[in-house]
């Protein structure tokens, strides 16, 4: 099937068109027949009663097959073949393409930013095969009539979608446990089954990972993210109203923003959390330890009350929600700021420390008041630490000192005898810190 007539032969809705554009105004009302093509004109199928899955990104056949029917028509042209799964029926109209955060991530793509569009309804019609495009020839892969589709297009191809974003962002070592517990617990925001989280990762991870990680020793890090039921473990934290990840830690994780990565959850039904929430969410932190909200910018603290009042326009409310300090504690995307307390950690990681093994301090997560030493080497054993009235140039030593000052108001001069090996490790680790840079 390559000429009008014979598209006509089988009463489909064909059009002429000169490149991808119809050559007819009011084409989507008109009835045209053989002798309306003129010589060069390509042919357009009208999708008012079928409807063309146009495959723009290659990393999207990757999870075809995992949630859209095989079609009995695919079409495509040589720079990109099969690109065009072809179907009857109806389906609604969807593009779906990475927002503006991802483009240094599509900026190898052929068609940038666009993954697949659903096209379908009767303002639009898809080119097939009979016609040139960029000097192509559009050519059939299969043609065994046009089959229906016998489920919700739209949910699959959503599914599709998602799956190349999230694949696109797969990390290339590390945290990818993390990564996709994250993604489980995002899609218990959507009324999918424990089964259907669990099949969506296991597929991401078994196209994301190379072959030798999947099919590796279950003993390596990357074999035990591939044999894991994500959708059960999150279902099970739901249940339970243990903590969840959600979007701050997606964020994380990716460098990602937030708007970014809702947008790619939006197309599978994920609500998007209020824009004001997610504010309160990156400014605050919550310390178990004095229970105050705390916020590094200003290293002011605030109880429930004049935290409350503070922001009682910006947190979703109504009268059977809690206001903003319950409110934000018991939000998803707040939970990666619940502390135990602010701590002074020149060893750990600034902001969040995560403390697994230490002299002092139980196990957890702490604020970390040490940002580092906003210092460039002066020498051998020197830095240079700018201030606000100026800058002063310290020693290795008097840095050490500082550190040790600190901890004799922190723990009081009467304990230091009984923490000198603990002060002594930090003095080590900061010293250390210091040469490396």
């Amino acid at each position: 099937m390559n000429t009008p007539q014979e598209y006509l032969n089988k009463n489909l809705p064909i059009i002429p068109c000169d490149g991808k554009v119809p050559v007819a105004r009011s084409w989507q009302d008109r009835d045209f027949n053989a002798e309306d093509f003129k010589p060069g004109n390509n042919i357009g199928l009208k999708m008012d009663k079928h409807f063309d899955i146009d495959i723009d990104n290659q990393l999207c056949k990757k999870f075809l097959s995992y949630y859209m029917e095989r079609p009995s028509a695919i079409y495509g042209r040589k720079s990109n073949p099969g690109s065009h799964w072809l179907y009857k029926g109806t389906a609604e109209y969807k593009k779906f393409a990475l927002p503006k955060p991802f483009d240094y991530h599509c900026k190898d793509f052929p068609h940038g930013s666009t993954l697949i569009e659903i096209r379908a309804g009767k303002q639009r019609q898809s080119i097939v095969p009979g016609s040139i495009v960029n000097k192509e020839k559009v050519e059939w892969e299969i043609f065994e009539g046009i089959s229906p589709y016998s489920n919700d297009p739209n949910l699959d191809i959503s599914k599709v979608a998602l799956s190349t974003a999230l694949h696109i962002l797969f990390p290339n070592k590390g945290n990818r446990d993390t990564y996709m517990m994250t993604i489980a617990c995002l899609l218990c925001r959507t009324k999918w089954t424990t089964e259907d989280i669990n099949s969506f990762c296991k597929n991401l991870v078994k196209e994301s990972l190379s072959e030798s990680e999947f099919h590796g020793s279950q003993t390596t890090k990357a074999s035990k993210t591939s044999s894991r039921d994500y959708g059960t473990m999150a279902k099970d934290k739901q249940k339970k109203k243990a903590r969840m990840f959600g979007f701050t830690k997606l964020k994380e994780i990716t460098g990602i923003p937030f708007k970014g990565l809702m947008t790619i959850f939006s197309w599978v039904g994920v609500e998007p959390p209020d824009e004001k929430l997610l504010d309160l969410c990156e400014q605050y932190y919550y310390l178990q330890d004095t229970g105050l909200m705390y916020d590094p910018r200003t290293g002011k603290e605030y109880p429930e009350t004049i935290f409350n009042n503070n922001h009682l326009f910006d947190f979703p409310g109504g009268k059977k929600k809690e206001k903003a300090f319950k409110g934000l504690l018991k939000e998803a995307e707040f939970q990666e700021r619940i502390m135990l307390s602010k701590q002074f950690l020149p060893d750990q990681e600034f902001p969040v420390a995560k403390v697994q093994y230490h002299k002092l301090l139980p196990e957890g997560r702490y604020f970390n008041l040490w940002s580092g030493f906003d210092a460039e080497p002066d020498g051998q054993d020197q830095k240079t630490i700018e201030h606000e009235e100026g800058s002063k140039t310290y020693n290795v030593k008097e840095q050490i000192d500082y550190v040790w000052e600190h901890y004799e108001k922190l723990l009081g001069k009467e304990n230091l005898d009984d923490q000198s090996r603990f002060l002594i490790s930090q003095k080590i680790d900061v010293l250390r810190s210091i040469s490396s840079n």
